[in-house]
C-alpha cells in the first residue's frame, strides 16, 4: 500500500485545462508588458512626465511587476507551489488595483475633464475587471487547482490574509501602483487649490529646478503667476508647458485666459479651440470659452459652452458662477437665480461681484 502511494506521488499531476490557459495568458501578457516598457521607454517617459506622473520609479516597479508575471506563468505551467503564490498575488493585487482605479475616476474627471468615452464606460470597465478578478481568484483557490500545485492542505483563510497583507503593504508604500502621482507636485497642487498661491509659487520654482520637463508643474506655475498678475511670467510658463507637451489642454486653456486678459480675444479663442480639440470634455475650457463668447455678444454659443461645462463638472463653483452670469445675459432669470444659489453652496467667493453684474454696475460685455 505504501509502495503504491509512493509510486502515485511520483507520477506527474494532470494540469487542469484552465490553468494551462491562465499560465499562457499570464506569461504572454507579462512578456508583452515588459517589451513595451523597454522598447517604448523614452516615449512613455515623456508622456507620463508631461502628465505630472513620476515615471522613473513607476517604470522600475512596472518592469518588476512584468517579470513577476513572467515567473508566475512559468511556475503555473510547471505546477510549482511558488507559481501558485505568484499568480495568486497577481490576481489579488489586480482586484485591489482595479478598486483603486474605480475610486479615482471622479478625481480624474475633475482634473482632466469627462473622458471621450464617458465615465460610464470606465466605471463599467473597472467593475467588470473586478468581477473577473474575483472569479479567477475563487477558481485559483479551488481544491483541484491547489491539489495540482501540491497545496491541498493550504488554508484558504491564511492564504488570503497573507496576500492581503502583502498587497496592502505594497499599496501603502506606493509601489507597483500604475500612474502613481508625484507626491511633491500633488502637495504643491493642493496648496494652489487651497488659495495659498505665494507658497505654491515658491515651491513650484524649487520643484522645477529638479524636474524641468514636468508639463503639469509648468502649467500650474502659469496659473499661479497669472493669479498674482505676472502676465509675462505666466506666458513663459504656459509656453514652456506646451513646448514639453503640445497636447496639454490645461496649458492651452490657461493661455487662452491669459490672452483674454491681454485683450487678444482672437488668440484666446484659438487657444480654447485647441484645448477642446485635444479634449472635447474639458470643463474649464468650455467655461472659459463661454465667457469669451459672452464678451463678443455670442450669447447662444456662450450658453452652449457654459451648460456643457456644468454638465461635465458640477463641483466647480467658478463653472457654476459663470453659468449663472450667462443665464443672466440670456434673460433666463429663474435659471440664473438657481445657479447663483448653487455657486454659493459650492463655495464661490465673489458673490458680491455676481450681484454687481446682475445690477448692471459692471459688465462682462466687450465695450
Amino acid at each position: 500500500m505504501d509502495t503504491a502511494n509512493n509510486i502515485e506521488d511520483t507520477l506527474p499531476r494532470a494540469r487542469p485545462g484552465f490553468v494551462t490557459a491562465l499560465a499562457v495568458l499570464q506569461f504572454v501578457g507579462s512578456a508583452v508588458l515588459l517589451v513595451t516598457i523597454l522598447v517604448g521607454y523614452q516615449g512613455i517617459s515623456e508622456t507620463m512626465s508631461g502628465a505630472g506622473l513620476s515615471w522613473q520609479n513607476l517604470s522600475i516597479a512596472t518592469i518588476l511587476y512584468a517579470m513577476l508575471g513572467i515567473a508566475a506563468g512559468i511556475g503555473m505551467w510547471r505546477g510549482k507551489p511558488w507559481g501558485w503564490w505568484l499568480a495568486a498575488f497577481s490576481y489579488f493585487y489586480g482586484i485591489l488595483r482595479n478598486i483603486s482605479a474605480l475610486m479615482a475616476i471622479p478625481e480624474m474627471v475633475g482634473a482632466f475633464g469627462e473622458p471621450a468615452r464617458g465615465t460610464i464606460y470606465y466605471y463599467g470597465r473597472e467593475i467588470g475587471q473586478i468581477g473577473w478578478g474575483v472569479l479567477i481568484t475563487a477558481y485559483w483557490f479551488s481544491g483541484s487547482v491547489r491539489e495540482y500545485f501540491g497545496l491541498a492542505q493550504l488554508s484558504r483563510v491564511r492564504a488570503l490574509l497573507t496576500l492581503a497583507a502583502v498587497s496592502i503593504l505594497i499599496i501603502g508604500a506606493g509601489f507597483l501602483l500604475p500612474g502613481a502621482v508625484d507626491r511633491d507636485l500633488e502637495r504643491i497642487g493642493t496648496l494652489y487649490e487651497q488659495g495659498d498661491v505665494l507658497a505654491a509659487l515658491d515651491e513650484l520654482e524649487q520643484y522645477l529646478e529638479s524636474n524641468p520637463e514636468n508639463y503639469l508643474a509648468w502649467t500650474i506655475l502659469g496659473h499661479a503667476r497669472l493669479d498674482v498678475g505676472d502676465l509675462a511670467g505666466s506666458q513663459a510658463a504656459y509656453d514652456r508647458a506646451i513646448e514639453i507637451n503640445p497636447e496639454g489642454f490645461q496649458a492651452w486653456t490657461g493661455l487662452g485666459v491669459l490672452n483674454r486678459i491681454l485683450g487678444d480675444r482672437e488668440r484666446a479663442m484659438q487657444c480654447y479651440e485647441e484645448a477642446l480639440e485635444i479634449n472635447p470634455n474639458y470643463a474649464d475650457a468650455h467655461s472659459s470659452m463661454a465667457i469669451l463668447a459672452l464678451q463678443l455678444h455670442q450669447d447662444a454659443e456662450a450658453l452652449e459652452h457654459a451648460e456643457r461645462a456644468y454638465e461635465i463638472d458640477k463641483r466647480s463653483p467658478v463653472i457654476a458662477a459663470n453659468l449663472a452670469v450667462i443665464y443672466h445675459y440670456n434673460g433666463m432669470d429663474e435659471e440664473r437665480d438657481a445657479m447663483t444659489a448653487e455657486a454659493e453652496k459650492l463655495g464661490y467667493e465673489n458673490m458680491d461681484g455676481l450681484q454687481m453684474v446682475y445690477d448692471g454696475a459692471i459688465t462682462i460685455r466687450e465695450q
